[in-house]
């Protein structure tokens, strides 16, 4: 049975470019796929044969982006919650026009809360999509809101009360006044501490990593799917011919890169460009923001608004990367040491993670300097572990299993039925 698929992705590149992917895989399926997203997605929408639904436009999403406490370790995740809200009537309006009355499932980000709702009003079958471990809570292993550090072996009574105080005067503050008034106008009862539980849809969930990444926690949602990394990067797996003429005059390249939504990485790039060139390697600095960048550029950096991932880091060193769980993903399957500067979100957890599994090493953003830098990368570089770790995880990443899973998953949720069992 075709389907009309109507996904919700939220946030920068990270966010939206693997439901992308995803909605590319179910078209070729048959399945007719809509993306309501923000409208500089466009373009990478359209490409994967998708249609497209803008919003929010583009001044509302490049305001959000250059907001100064974006990327603050606690103040990031209450700003979140307050777009999150402020979106809600727009991303429901687009909902109801699109989101046919049958043979139609949703396909939500985390915090896709207007699909949620949406869910629960109208009886649309939806699956959440979690992008990184940390999305989901556990009482069991805990993510590390610190690189490193986890709370994981203190008492059940202790982590609980621990979630409570981050709800009761982190999170819920922004979030739940203007969501209970949203749903109260939709004739839906008040949510309590939303992002514990409700968040992730009882009908299906989806997790886009693998389970050695993320280990299935004995109380994460029922009906999940482990379906690992997509490795979406938006590109057709091609290198701009200046880039490749420049990687091949310049071998051994580190790539640089603070995220692609970061508009405010001016003392990453500062640090993180003079550390590499202090180990005599040339750096490549992606980002769309060229006014963060060191001025004038030396002869041995290349900045390019937007460089695909793939064909890049295949060609590079090492990376020095914020912690996107996408970024990782393309570092790892490309078997690159990972120096890993976690700045906030599933940051400094996806950043633990790594170092767990030996492909990448951290430095706290108050300890961002080029002799840090320098050192911590040389290190990488020189630890025989570490390229022994990075070819071991790099074979392991399935990019079609990752994406043939995630589909049997959506289709299955649009049935209402429980998730395929893993392939």
């Amino acid at each position: 049975m075709a389907l009309s698929v109507v996904m919700t992705p939220v946030g920068s590149a990270g966010d939206v470019l693997p439901l992308v992917d995803l909605g590319a895989r179910l078209r070729a399926r048959g399945h007719r796929v809509k993306v309501v997203t923000a409208e500089p997605f466009r373009a990478a929408t359209l490409r994967a044969g998708l249609e497209f639904v803008g919003f929010p436009d583009t001044e509302t999403f490049e305001r959000a982006v250059r907001e100064p406490d974006l990327w603050h370790p606690t103040r990031g995740l209450g700003l979140v919650a307050r777009f999150v809200g402020e979106s809600l009537d727009g991303a429901w309006a687009r909902l109801a026009e699109h989101v046919p009355d049958r043979d139609a499932v949703l396909v939500g980000h985390s915090i896709a809360f207007a699909t949620r709702c949406y869910e629960e009003r109208t009886g649309v079958p939806a699956i959440t999509v979690h992008l990184a471990p940390s999305a989901m809570r556990s009482l069991h292993r805990q993510p590390a809101f610190l690189p490193g550090m986890t709370l994981s072996g203190l008492p059940m009574p202790v982590k609980r009360a621990l979630w409570w105080m981050t709800d009761r005067w982190l999170l819920d503050p922004a979030m739940v006044p203007v969501l209970d008034a949203f749903r109260a106008r939709h004739g839906l009862a008040p949510v309590r501490r939303p992002f514990r539980a409700w968040l992730s849809s009882p009908n299906g969930v989806l997790g886009l990593f693998p389970d050695w990444f993320g280990p299935r926690q004995p109380d994460w949602p029922a009906r999940l799917t482990l379906a690992g990394f997509p490795l979406a990067d938006g590109g057709d797996g091609t290198l701009a011919p200046e880039v490749e003429g420049w990687l091949a005059a310049h071998p051994g390249a580190v790539v640089v890169a603070p995220g692609s939504a970061n508009a405010h990485a001016r003392a990453f790039f500062a640090a993180a460009i003079e550390g590499v060139r202090r180990l005599g390697r040339p750096v490549v600095a992606p980002t769309p923001y060229p006014e963060v960048l060191p001025a004038p550029l030396a002869d041995d950096v290349l900045h390019a608004r937007y460089i695909p991932f793939a064909p890049l880091l295949a060609r590079a060193e090492a990376i020095v990367h914020h912690g996107g769980i996408g970024t990782a993903a393309q570092a790892l399957a490309a078997g690159l040491p990972q120096l890993v500067v976690p700045m906030g979100f599933d940051q400094p957890d996806n950043a633990t993670r790594l170092a767990e599994l030996g492909v990448a090493r951290w430095l706290r953003p108050a300890r961002l300097a080029p002799d840090s830098v320098a050192r911590t990368l040389g290190r990488l570089l020189d630890t025989p572990s570490v390229a022994s770790a990075c070819a071991r995880w790099a074979p392991r990443l399935d990019r079609d299993g990752a994406l043939e899973r995630a589909c049997d998953a959506v289709e299955a949720a649009a049935r209402r039925e429980p998730p395929p069992a893993p392939r």
